[in-house]
């Protein structure tokens, strides 16, 4: 069986997502038949897949000459490789490759496809949201099998009208691995909680919301460190700023925390809650969308509403490290039952062969 995976970005959740399947299904099928087409000027993403499955299009930007570039490759793509099955990521791929459908030569593959993370779901004018989902709906025809990466996704589907026969729920995974242990130990008695958050400053990441909260509980002994923004006008003297780290740095981070803060305004899955809860970390969440999926209050974690950072700050400040402990254990069988890549493979396994035996 030949898969061939098409992405018009990779930055973010794709790029995450893609470096936990291609490699299970290198191993399974050979390197001869995973081919991914990519931006060529967002491919150190992909750097762990060997060079010889990776095929290119100029850039990830979205101008019209862009886009047509990358529809063309994609045509050209599936002409040349002829793969047996098509599996697009992202809105972009998904659009742009299911409108050019009937100009693909025959036999045309099965098509398997995954927003991860529908557009009509972010926070934007309600024109736009109305705009995405009636072109999901009306490309959902299109694809044998649509791929939702939490319940959360898939009811929303559902209710803008897209076809339930159509989709399954596979919720994202990752690859387990033993919690790092922290460099130096800490005493049980110690007081000071250590809190993570990793992420983006934007809009959707909710970083401002943690930010005022922090400033609520300057007095109370819990730190922040913030991994990602670097927005100098953010300042709060129990906060320390790390910009963008490595892999093996954001671990050595996580192993040294004792709970992870997601303030999301909107979350399709939440992948950094999945990392946080397999390095058995609690996680203190944002009630919107499918973060309630992962974490389970008083069990893994707390929620909070989006946008409240008083309530936020009322949870950080009653924080104990033994009850944190507690949840974050919880967290790791959570994860070990329902994120890991092995199960999330499993599944793609399984809706692959489906739709190649009718």
């Amino acid at each position: 069986m030949k898969t061939l995976h098409i992405a018009q970005i990779l930055k973010g959740g794709t790029a995450s997502h893609l470096c936990e399947v291609l490699p299970h299904q290198i191993a399974r099928h050979g390197v001869e038949n995973v081919r991914v087409l990519a931006p060529a000027d967002q491919i150190g993403y992909l750097d762990i897949l060997p060079s010889e499955t990776i095929r290119t299009f100029p850039t990830a930007q979205r101008s019209p000459r862009a886009l047509m570039d990358f529809t063309l490759a994609a045509r050209r793509a599936i002409r040349r490789e002829r793969p047996d099955i098509v599996h697009l990521h992202g809105t972009f791929a998904g659009t742009f490759v299911r409108l050019s459908y009937r100009l693909w030569p025959a036999p045309r593959p099965p098509i398997v496809y995954c927003s991860h993370g529908w557009a009509f779901n972010m926070r934007v004018s309600q024109r736009k949201r109305a705009l995405y989902a009636r072109t999901e709906r009306m490309l959902a025809g299109l694809a044998d099998r649509i791929l939702c990466i939490s319940r959360f996704e898939l009811e929303s589907a559902c209710k803008r009208g897209i076809a339930r026969d159509r989709l399954t729920l596979v919720y994202n995974g990752i690859a387990d691995q033993p919690p790092h242990a922290p460099t130096a130990p800490r005493d049980a008695t110690e007081p000071e909680v250590r809190l993570v958050f990793v992420g983006r400053d934007d809009d959707q990441k909710g970083f401002d919301t943690l930010c005022a909260a922090m400033a609520r509980i300057a007095d109370a002994p819990v730190r922040l460190d913030a991994i990602g923004p670097d927005r100098s006008d953010r300042q709060s003297p129990n906060i320390v700023r790390h910009g963008w780290l490595t892999r093996e740095t954001v671990a050595a981070f996580l192993a040294e925390a004792d709970a992870m803060v997601v303030p999301s305004r909107w979350e399709g899955f939440g992948l950094v809650a999945a990392e946080a809860m397999r390095q058995g970390l609690a996680v203190i969440a944002s009630d919107v969308d499918a973060l309630p999926e992962l974490v389970e209050e008083g069990v893994t974690g707390r929620l909070f509403p989006a946008d409240d950072p008083a309530r936020l700050a009322e949870i950080l400040r009653e924080l104990d490290r033994e009850t944190l402990a507690r949840m974050g254990r919880a967290g790791r069988e959570r994860f070990l039952r329902d994120f890991t890549a092995d199960r999330m493979n499993a599944q793609i396994d399984g809706i692959y062969a489906q739709l190649l035996a009718g």
